[in-house]
């Protein structure tokens, strides 16, 4: 391959990883693992909750994170607690130990807020300092309004009643919860992989 089609095959690499980069609207801001926690717990049985007002998004996002634990069983919360945010904590735990979970998986919608940016290009006044003066005019200025998700994860070993995990996910315009909570899981396991700790 000549000189010139291998710079052009790296600059063609490099604008689709470029893209591809672009299109990912969901990743992990932060995440924390216990020190202690050298590999994750093989579960057996595994509750999962999404904490929040809307019960439809509940549902959803607990079908979402039952379809990506498949090799687990799991017991989801709106399932067993329709009105779970009522109940004692501590009745709750006792309740999912005797039911034989040993894991559990909590989502929690942390805050939304909306990021506004302008762009596209400057009129020809913007230029230079004379022909701006006295000219103000975003006319050609495509004003951009994003949604931002941030989620809290929580993994916690019942067993010892312990946090071996938690991360804080930002989403920009997410369409729908479960496909939040699907690219979520795998921000997730990308970075448990990361640390080494997914087998």
């Amino acid at each position: 391959m000549s000189t010139r089609l291998q710079r052009l095959s790296r600059v063609l690499a490099c604008l689709l990883l470029a893209t591809l980069a672009a299109c990912a609207s969901t990743g992990l801001a932060e995440s924390w693992v216990d020190p202690d926690t050298k590999e994750l717990p093989r579960f057996q049985k595994v509750f999962v909750a999404y904490v929040g007002a809307d019960a439809a998004a509940q549902r959803l996002a607990e079908d979402a994170l039952e379809r990506r634990l498949k090799s687990v069983e799991v017991l989801k919360c709106y399932a067993l607690f329709p009105d779970a945010r009522e109940l004692d904590p501590a009745r709750l735990k006792l309740d999912l130990r005797a039911r034989g979970c040993d894991g559990a998986v909590v989502m929690r919608l942390a805050r939304v807020e909306q990021e506004i940016s302008a762009t596209g290009a400057y009129p020809t006044p913007y230029h230079s300092f004379h022909s701006y003066w006295g000219y103000a005019s975003p006319a050609t200025m495509d004003v951009r309004t994003d949604e931002i998700v941030h989620v809290e994860t929580n993994v916690y070993s019942l067993a010892d009643d312990k946090l071996i995990y938690t991360a804080r996910s930002e989403s920009f315009n997410p369409s729908s919860t479960a496909g939040l909570v699907d690219e979520i899981a795998e921000a997730i396991g990308e970075d448990l992989r990361d640390k080494g700790l997914r087998r």
